[in-house]
């Protein structure tokens, strides 16, 4: 699913022009999420879910048909659970974002994105939470309307270091579109340049390591010191992208979450959240 989702991403990015000449950075993005309170089997008591992300990026033609993708990420996921819980008060990500595009001709494209950074608890920034997730992907399009993509993921702190993955994005009616990827999968309907609307499922999620063994764990959960953690949202709704002044943009999504899990999967444990709502939304704009 992780796979899916990263290769509609970068079939997103790979359909938008590049700036003319170097920008270091021309686009920004800030969200904010929550996840209502849900009973976390598994584990003790309930928890609720915050998230914020702030992303900054650019991208600087190389000559020819290449393509610099260069950038910054933040983004901390705050968990609200009770005292004797095993999971981490938060989840941490500060990366980069550097990645290469090449478009030989009119129906090829080949990217590869790494994001170097630290994934962690928020314990600490050091060699132990460093990781570099990658992305190999070569789209093509079949039509003007229909781009399809394949690739390969690799992440050294998932539960599968390595992932094939896939991709599509088909422009099946004026103004229809229907996306598998991310950050959603489902059907945007565009009513007019300032108004879209999507119904479908989004992800939400990522890959860390503690530092340290979580606040009220048992002092013999030592297995815990320097585990590496899964966390991941299926979320199924509807929302809406309206423009504002400039090229500024507001995005609204609301719905259930249905698939929540913590998965120390090197330790052969998971926990698993209820079915609950959730709302999100971001701010973004070009510069």
């Amino acid at each position: 699913m992780v796979g899916v989702a990263l290769a509609g991403m970068v079939v997103a990015l790979a359909a938008e022009p590049a700036a003319p000449g170097f920008v270091l950075l021309d686009t920004i993005t800030a969200s904010y999420s929550a996840t209502a309170r849900t009973d976390l089997r598994g584990d003790v008591g309930g928890l609720s879910v915050w998230r914020a992300e702030l992303e900054a990026g650019g991208r600087t033609p190389l000559g020819g048909a290449g393509v610099l993708i260069h950038g910054i990420a933040l983004a901390r996921t705050d968990l609200d659970r009770p005292a004797a819980s095993l999971l981490p008060e938060r989840l941490q990500e500060v990366s980069l974002r550097l990645g290469w595009m090449h478009q030989p001709g009119p129906r090829w494209r080949f990217n590869a994105m790494l994001r170097p950074g630290f994934f962690g608890d928020g314990g600490s920034v050091g060699g132990a939470t460093f990781n570099a997730p990658f992305l190999g992907l070569a789209s093509i399009a079949s039509s003007r309307e229909l781009i399809w993509s394949f690739g390969l993921i690799a992440n050294a702190f998932g539960d599968n270091p390595v992932l094939p993955v896939a991709g599509v994005r088909w422009e099946f009616a004026p103004s229809w579109r229907f996306d598998l990827g991310y950050p959603r999968a489902g059907v945007a309907w565009e009513l007019s340049p300032a108004v879209s609307l999507t119904a479908g499922a989004t992800f939400q999620g990522g890959a860390y390591r503690l530092s340290r063994r979580p606040a009220g764990a048992p002092l013999g959960a030592t297995w815990l010191d320097g585990a590496k953690l899964d966390y991941r949202e299926i979320r199924l709704g509807i929302g809406g992208s309206f423009a504002l002044a400039g090229t500024l943009r507001l995005t609204l999504d609301a719905g259930v979450a249905v698939d929540q899990r913590f998965d120390f999967h090197r330790r052969g444990i998971e926990f698993r959240g209820d079915d609950a709502g959730f709302g999100a939304v971001a701010l973004s704009g070009r510069f």
